[in-house]
């Protein structure tokens, strides 16, 4: 599928403007950076571990900051072992790449599975905890359900993208 969904609204692909940087990710294959053709079969799946093995060896030059949104909740590393096998691959290449930040948003609705942070330190692979990925290096935004709150945090997502682009 060429839709990403802005805020409960579907667009086309062919209707973004800057189409070229749009990360799309779906609930059983990722389309991540444009590196893969968001196709749902993993042919290139040589060696069994869910992973297009394509997804990571061709290269990507990305000229401006580009950004992975990483939405933490309590399924974020709960999933089946390709899912993680794929986020975790997906992390590593984030973190290798000078442009690419991530930047954490952590929910805190427990109805949208919200749960205390060190469960993602249970959770996680521990390769991406420690060096040299680092992955909770930065401190996550926390993402609240009250209208209010939501706002601050979805503010806090736009400031933290606007320092990161103002430093780069």
């Amino acid at each position: 599928s060429n839709s990403v969904s802005f805020s409960g609204t579907n667009r086309t692909r062919e209707n973004l403007n800057d189409d070229e940087n749009m990360i799309s990710i779906q609930s059983s294959t990722v389309s991540f950076l444009d590196i893969k053709d968001g196709s749902d079969s993993y042919e290139d799946d040589e060696n069994g571990d869910g992973i297009d093995d394509d997804l990571l060896s061709q290269p990507k030059i990305f000229d401006r900051p580009t950004f992975l949104l990483l939405y933490l909740n309590d399924d974020t590393f709960g999933s089946s072992d390709a899912q993680q096998n794929e986020l975790t691959a997906i992390i590593e290449y984030c973190t290798q790449n000078p442009n690419i930040s991530i930047i954490l948003v952590h929910e805190q609705d427990i109805s949208k599975g919200g749960c205390k942070f060190d469960v993602f330190f249970k959770d996680a692979p521990q390769k991406l905890i420690g060096r040299p990925y680092n992955l909770f290096q930065d401190i996550a935004i926390p993402l609240y359900s009250m209208e209010e709150y939501r706002r601050v945090s979805l503010n806090l997502i736009l400031k933290k993208i606007n320092e990161i682009m103002k430093n780069h």
